[in-house]
């Protein structure tokens, strides 16, 4: 019984470690980053990300290199209609092969101090769409 009781200790301690784990602040986010990836591939990308994570999207200009989305992120806790998150990308080609994508989350009521939570929201944001981009790469 002794081996049980000392492995579920260690259990719950790994669980309480991971949860309180480091976490990104939204202020270490890059917005400005380049992809090994033709922009016509990066726009494929994006527009699949947007689909997936419910983004509406506003503008999508390959021509320009912009796209402007939109989504409603329902509140957790409570029955507000919840507030919209904008996201705005450009996209440029470096070269042949490589994409600059400047990349910008924000919610909608821009002069409100966000949370934690709602910092939280928008580095998730973040690090899905680049994720989605360095998946494509390899």
């Amino acid at each position: 019984m002794k081996p049980f009781v000392t492995a579920l200790l260690l259990s719950t301690l790994l669980l309480a470690g991971c949860s309180t784990g480091p976490r990104i602040a939204l202020q270490q986010i890059q917005q400005k980053r380049v992809f090994k990836l033709p922009r016509s591939e990066v726009f494929e990308t994006v527009r699949f990300f947007s689909v997936k994570e419910g983004f509406r999207l506003d503008s999508f200009e390959e021509e320009s290199g912009r796209i402007i989305g939109h989504r409603t992120q329902q509140a957790a806790h409570t029955n507000d209609a919840g507030k919209m998150i904008i996201m705005n990308l450009r996209v440029l080609q470096v070269d042949a092969e490589n994409s600059e994508v400047t990349t910008r989350f924000t919610f909608s009521s821009v002069n409100d101090a966000l949370s934690r939570d709602d910092e939280e929201i928008l580095v998730v944001c973040y690090t899905t769409l680049y994720d989605n981009l360095e998946q494509k790469v390899k």
